[in-house]
This record gives C-alpha cells, sequence and structure tokens, in this order.
C-alpha cells in the first residue's frame, strides 16, 4: 500500500472519529435543549433540526464503516478511490434529502425568531435572504429527490415539452448558435409551464432547478468546453500538489481556529473534493455551502465562542481548497457563473462563490515567500535522533531523508520519554534529552540528515514533523554532530506530560518498560501525578492492577498486562470498534482508546462519560481510561454474542482471542446467510441480525 493510500485511509477513520463525535454533540444539545422550562414552537423547531442532523450524520457514519469494512477485506486486491465514494457519501439521495429537510426548518425557525424580535437573532440585513434561500434549496430538493416535479414537467402538454426540450439539448451540443443561452431557454420553458399547468404545489425555483437537474448532465461536458480555463486551471492544480503537504501554520491560520483533527477540516475537504462531480451550477453552489458550513462547524466544536471573520475564514478555506487539489477549480468557478440563475448568486450562496474565487486566485499566485517558512539552516544541519529504528524505516521509504551515522553515543545527557507522545497517532518520536554534564550518563542516537534540495512542500513536512513543539520547555540546541531536541528543564509548567526517564539511554532497549508503565497508567491511573516515572519503579501502579483486575501474583506482571491488552483489543476487533489495518500490538494507544469510547456509545447508551467535542487524547495527560467492569462488559458482550451465534447454528470449539481467525470465518458464514457484506466483524448491522433472529428462535422455543 502507497504512502498517499495511507493517508487516504486514514482519512475515513478521521472521518468516522469526527462523525461519530459530531452525533455526541448533537445528542448533548438535545440534552440540554429538552431541560428548557418553555416548550413552544420554537422549541419543537430546534428540537426536530438536531434530530434530523442526528440522522443525517448517522447514515454517513453507517456508510463510512461499511466503507471501511470493505477496504479491510479488499485492499490488497483492488484500489479504492476515496474521492469517488465521499462524492457519491455527500451526494447521496438519503443524506440530501434530509438535509432539504434541516434547511427547510432552519428556514422556518429564522423567520420564526425574526417575528418574535429574538434577541439573539443577528440585526443583519441577509437575514431574509438567509430564510429565502434555505427554504428555495430545501423545497426544491425535495421534489427533485422524489423524482415527481420532472416527470410532470416532461409530460406537460402531452409530452411536447419533453420533445421540446431534449431537441434543445442536441441542439446545443451540436453548438447550434441559433438557440437562446440555457437559462434563457429554462425560463422560457418554467414560465410557460407556471402558465398553462394547474401545479399550485410547485414554485418558480422549484420548477427551474428540476429542469436544471434533467438538462445539465446531458449538456456539461459542451458547457465545460465554452468556459474552459485550461491554463489556468493547471496552474492552480499544480500548486495544489506543489503545496500538498502545507501546514496550517504556513497560511497564517490563527492558533485559535485550527484544526487538531489526525487530518485538519476533513469534512469540508471531502466536500470540496467532490465539486467536480457535480454537474448543475446549483448543486455545485451547494456543495460550496456545505464545505463552508463543515469549516464553521469544526472551528465552533473546538472554540464555541470564537467569532470567525471573512479573512479567518478565507485563510482556512485555502488550506482546504489546496488540500482538495481541484484539478479545473477555474473552469468551475467559470460554469457557475456563467449558468447560474442569478437569483442564487445575490444571497449567501453568492458570498461563499467569492470566497472559493478569492481562493483561486490566493493559490494561482502563491508561492514559498509568502508561507510562514521553515528554517532551512535548521533543516540543512544534521539531526541527532534516539529512535533509531523508527527512523531508519522511514528513512528507507523516504527520498529526502537518509541515516548518516547508524550508532552515535552521545555523552552528558539523559534520555526522557513524553508518555503522552507515545501513544499519540500523530507524534512520529516521543524523546528528549536533558544535560546533566556527567559522562557517566550516556544516550543511544542515530544522526539523519535531510536533502538540501527539499522542495517547499517537503519543507513544510519535514518542519511539522520535527521541529514543531508545544512545549515550552523544549529547544533545538546546535552541537557540533548536528541538531538536537534537548529540554532546559525536566519540570513542565504544562500539567499535560507525563515524563519517563529512561535509565539506560537506550530508547529501544527500554521499549518493553516504556509500554508496561503506558499500559499500567491507562489501566490503573498515574499515582505520581506531575512527577517524572522513572520506568524500572512500578511497584505502586503493579500492586494497584493485580488488585483491580483481580491477577494472580503467580503470573508476571509483563505477561498479565500484555494477555489483557491483547484481549482487549482483540475483543474490540472482533465487535468491529478496532481497524483491521491497525497493528495489534498490546499498547493501550490513542487508536484502542477510540475503540473502547465506541463501545460506550454502542453498547452503554454513552454511560460513559465523552467530552462534548471531538473525540480526541491528542492534548491529553494520559491517565486511567480503563478499569475492571469495563473490560468485563467489553468481554462479556462479545462472549453474550458468540454464544447467540452459537445458538443459531454457528459454534465453535476454539479460542476467540488466541485464535481469532475462526471467529472471524465463523461470522463470515453466518453473515453470507444473512445476506450481509462478509467481512468478519460483529458490526451493528451483523449484531443486530444476531439479536433477530436469536429473539425468534427463543420465542418459537418458548410456544412448542
Amino acid at each position: 500500500m502507497s504512502q498517499q493510500e495511507k493517508v487516504e485511509y486514514k482519512s475515513l477513520f478521521a472521518f468516522k472519529g469526527n462523525s461519530e463525535s459530531i452525533i455526541e454533540s448533537l445528542k448533548d444539545d438535545l440534552k440540554k435543549l429538552e431541560k428548557q422550562k418553555k416548550k413552544d414552537q420554537i422549541y419543537n423547531l430546534k428540537k426536530d433540526i438536531i434530530e434530523l442532523k442526528i440522522e443525517k450524520e448517522k447514515f454517513r457514519l453507517n456508510r463510512v464503516v461499511q466503507k471501511i469494512q470493505i477496504i479491510q477485506k479488499n485492499q490488497v486486491e483492488k484500489k479504492f478511490d476515496v474521492q469517488e465514494f465521499l462524492r457519491q457519501l455527500n451526494t447521496n439521495r438519503d443524506v440530501i434529502f434530509t438535509q432539504a429537510k434541516i434547511l427547510r426548518l432552519e428556514g422556518e425557525l429564522l423567520e420564526l425568531s425574526k417575528k418574535n424580535d429574538d434577541p439573539n437573532l443577528l440585526k443583519d440585513k441577509k437575514i431574509s435572504q438567509l430564510i429565502v434561500i434555505r427554504n428555495k434549496i430545501a423545497s426544491s430538493l425535495k421534489k427533485i429527490q422524489e423524482k415527481k416535479l420532472i416527470d410532470l414537467i416532461l409530460s406537460f402538454n402531452q409530452g411536447k415539452t419533453k420533445l421540446i426540450i431534449d431537441d434543445y439539448i442536441q441542439n446545443f451540443n451540436q453548438k447550434n448558435l441559433n438557440i437562446p443561452p440555457v437559462r434563457d431557454f429554462i425560463n422560457q420553458i418554467t414560465s410557460e409551464y407556471l402558465e398553462l399547468q394547474d401545479d399550485t404545489e410547485n414554485q418558480e425555483d422549484d420548477v427551474k432547478i428540476a429542469l436544471e437537474n434533467y438538462i445539465f448532465p446531458k449538456i456539461y461536458k459542451t458547457c465545460l468546453e465554452q468556459v474552459l480555463t485550461k491554463e489556468k486551471d493547471d496552474i492552480i492544480f499544480k500548486k495544489c500538489c506543489s503545496f500538498a503537504n502545507i501546514v496550517q501554520e504556513q497560511l497564517h491560520i490563527s492558533p485559535k481556529i485550527q484544526s487538531s483533527e489526525l487530518i485538519p477540516f476533513i469534512d469540508a475537504i471531502s466536500f470540496m473534493k467532490t465539486l467536480p462531480f457535480s454537474s448543475t451550477p446549483t448543486d455545485k453552489l451547494y456543495t460550496i455551502l456545505n464545505a463552508s458550513q463543515a469549516i464553521y462547524n469544526q472551528i465552533s466544536s473546538r472554540s464555541p465562542n470564537i467569532t470567525v471573520g471573512a479573512d479567518d475564514f478565507v485563510d482556512v478555506l485555502n488550506f482546504v481548497i489546496i488540500k482538495a487539489g481541484i484539478s479545473n477549480l477555474r473552469t468551475t468557478i467559470s460554469f457557475i457563473n456563467e449558468f447560474c440563475d442569478e437569483d442564487f448568486l445575490n444571497t449567501e450562496l453568492g458570498y461563499y462563490l467569492v470566497s472559493v474565487d478569492l481562493s483561486a486566485n490566493f493559490i494561482e499566485n502563491l508561492s514559498a515567500d509568502k508561507l510562514q517558512k521553515c528554517s532551512l539552516n535548521v533543516i540543512n544541519r544534521n539531526l541527532i535522533v534516539f529512535e533509531p529504528t523508527k527512523f531508519k524505516e522511514l528513512a528507507s521509504k523516504t527520498p529526502y531523508m537518509k541515516i548518516q551515522t547508524e550508532t552515535f553515543i552521545l555523552e552528558g545527557y539523559q534520555l526522557y520519554s513524553i508518555a503522552e507522545w507515545n501513544v499519540n497517532v500523530i507524534k512520529f518520536f516521543s524523546t528528549f534529552v536533558y544535560h546533566t554534564g556527567n559522562k557517566e550518563d550516556k544516550v543511544k542516537a542515530c544522526i539523519i540528515n535531510f536533502d538540501s534540495n527539499t522542495t517547499e512542500s517537503q519543507q513544510a513536512l519535514i518542519n511539522k514533523m520535527f521541529f514543531s513543539f508545544d512545549i515550552p520547555e523544549l529547544y533545538l540546541a546546535e552541537l557540533p554532530e548536528g541538531n538536537i531536541l534537548i529540554s532546559n528543564s525536566t519540570s513542565f509548567t504544562s500539567d499535560n506530560q507525563t515524563l519517563f526517564l529512561i535509565p539506560s539511554g537506550d530508547f529501544e532497549q527500554d521499549q518493553p518498560l516504556i509500554n508496561l508503565n503506558l499500559n499500567l497508567i491507562r489501566l490503573v491511573g498515574n499515582s505520581e501525578k506531575n512527577l517524572i516515572r522513572k520506568i524500572e519503579k512500578i511497584e505502586d501502579l503493579e500492586e494497584k492492577f493485580r488488585k483491580d483486575y483481580q491477577i494472580s501474583k503467580n503470573i508476571p506482571i509483563n505477561q498479565a498486562v500484555n494477555d489483557l491488552v491483547l484481549e482487549l483489543q482483540v475483543s474490540l476487533q472482533h465487535l468491529d470498534l478496532f481497524p483491521s489495518i491497525s497493528k495489534i500490538d498490546g499498547v493501550l494507544n490513542d487508536v484502542t482508546l477510540l475503540g473502547i469510547q465506541g463501545f460506550k456509545t454502542r453498547f452503554l447508551k454513552n454511560k460513559g462519560k465523552q467530552t462534548q467535542n471531538k473525540i480526541s487524547y491528542l492534548n491529553k495527560r494520559i491517565d486511567q481510561e480503563l478499569n475492571f467492569n469495563l473490560f468485563s462488559q467489553i468481554k462479556n458482550t462479545l462472549q453474550n454474542i458468540c454464544s447467540k451465534l452459537s445458538n443459531l447454528g454457528f459454534s465453535t470449539d476454539h479460542n476467540v482471542i488466541k485464535e481469532p481467525s475462526f471467529l472471524v470465518e465463523l461470522i463470515k458464514h453466518f453473515q453470507v446467510s444473512s445476506n450481509i457484506f462478509p467481512d468478519g466483524r460483529l458490526g451493528i448491522k451483523t449484531a443486530e441480525k444476531i439479536e433477530e433472529l436469536f429473539a425468534i428462535k427463543s420465542k418459537v422455543k418458548s410456544k412448542n
């Protein structure tokens, strides 16, 4: 699997995690709303809107989960087109149909709030336009998706209207100059239909959009030829490719609105990637609106009290469009301007189109000197690192990095590891040194070097991976052999880090001890908060672990902890809560914790605490994330489902934890018999089917 494919697959997992957190956030909003004493019409509208948003997000989440399962099954056999999948996902009939309902209700809510002189409603001259545009699009999308309106139009006048439209399409594609412009033709048909047809339900804009959806897909290629600006498209697309690895800081995105997602602003990027695939100007405007809304939603989820100004928004939009890498952006903008209904361009949709136009201009003129630059003096010097195997593996796959010296002993320093960085999926390394001056203190290292001819985008990636630190006490020091990450103190001002002192100075030698400490802290909590942990001293953690998890003293602590975490990871994977492409390694990393949170949400109805914002451990101090009761619930849930599966005739004598492949094959047999995609995982659909069949069998048995 290529590095790009891995990034694409990670984007799906980021999409899944973000979608789950959106659902939980919406549920929290619903709970807060239900606490209100006044249950009036505004309350009912807000409640309906939130419930519809949950419904829409659940649909998207289920589709992403299903696709992840398919990828895990077929990743070697067939390359997966993420862009095509996201296009289908975000333009799916159910998603758009639900969004239409949401827009209609939002229009009603705005109208009602305006009438009631709601003090929370901004006194903005655009408010009426917001109401109108939401109602227009909602009404139009609803009817178009039901495929009723266009059938009425085409059958109008005994089917002659369809012949007229089809004849126009043929002439347009033949580039006949004696026919009216598309918009004039659509307006003409609309007027005739509304004037002569007894259709009181449909408004003018409904008919126009219905005609758009019928006509434009058939003339789309010809339309693009008319507005094609290939030279500018190529310039912008090449710039997007050149700066594909750009980071948020380089576009001067304010720290207060930066995204902390694995792939920042993934939802907005996903929407924007679908822009070339829609074939009507209104659909393209709606896609831009969705992407813009996703930007605001992401910023709001992190910083609810932040007001995003126009400049801040455009900075983020620049980032999103660069990451989306649209190959014909300038042509797409020209297509919308040329063929869109002018009424839409004078509303909120037009504002966001102008913003995209500004971003296109920015990217077209983008150069390295306009970015927040990496320090070439730093990048071009050697870098001394303390996790040799990891860096050697990276160097073997990365053209701009090479190993200068495989083994280097640094004297007069102690080696430390930041616990949180070990389990953080984004951080590439976790180690730094502290200068003691004592020659007895030695650290094993290797020296790497970066190619001096790195591109601008590679420099950005290097800067992000190796030279960006959010801890004030860490800085790069210059030694004769190269730069080194060092701390001027072993007492950090932030309380979000747990430091491990590595006595041997050899990170890889003590990796098992580091993992043991990480696991124990997440299993029982850290009793030495704000203190440096010496990884060889685990008596306090071991005693609590054995007591809490009922572990015999006869079992070595390494084996006991490793077996427990492995059982947890395998159980979560069987329950479709741990990615198949992630390594079952016996370490309670952030991926495993996301699986635990997924279990709480799915099986415990969110009885466990969960933050309103996106589930994230990236800036959180590691501490107890699991207890014996929760661990037992995960085990028992799997055993219970397996027991019911066995009752249905799908039984195995094998240990499903130590020999997981047998259960995977068993589940596949059940899924095939139940007409479910055979991924071998007890996902929501499979588990519900088992429950359903078990209940039926139990009911029949009780009657007999």
